[in-house]
């Protein structure tokens, strides 16, 4: 393998890691939250289960596009193109205050009783 690219394969994991990490994490704590409740009953854990399914599709798409986002800038950035960094930083904006103000609603068909529940614990955790 060449050296300079070695030099950016080192790189890219060392940058990597922090969001492995953060991902890692993320995933703990949920799990934790679901032992956590688990022994309050059917309809706590009913709540925490169908909501972090939800946070996961949702956080997906959010972070998949954050990366997107960040490798327009980056190129935009190769290229010393200020207007394209403004322009992509604009558009980026929108997405990432819907993602902080998503909604507390559930699209799976839940129970009235764990709906409630899902919701709280919905609003709690995002």
């Amino acid at each position: 393998m060449n050296h300079r690219y070695r030099n950016v394969l080192k790189t890219l994991i060392t940058l990597s890691i922090p969001t492995i990490m953060e991902e890692i994490m993320s995933v703990l704590l949920q799990y934790v939250d679901t032992a956590m409740v688990g022994h309050l009953g059917e309809q706590a854990t009913a709540a925490v289960s169908t909501t972090t399914t939800i946070g996961w599709l949702v956080n997906g798409a959010i972070y998949s596009m954050g990366i997107a986002v960040l490798a327009l800038i980056s190129q935009a950035y190769g290229r010393d193109d200020k207007a394209a960094i403004a322009d992509v930083s604009k558009q980026a904006f929108f997405p990432g205050n819907v993602h902080t103000a998503q909604p507390q609603v559930s699209p799976l068909d839940q129970p009235v009783h764990v709906k409630s529940h899902s919701h709280t614990y919905h609003f709690i955790s995002f």
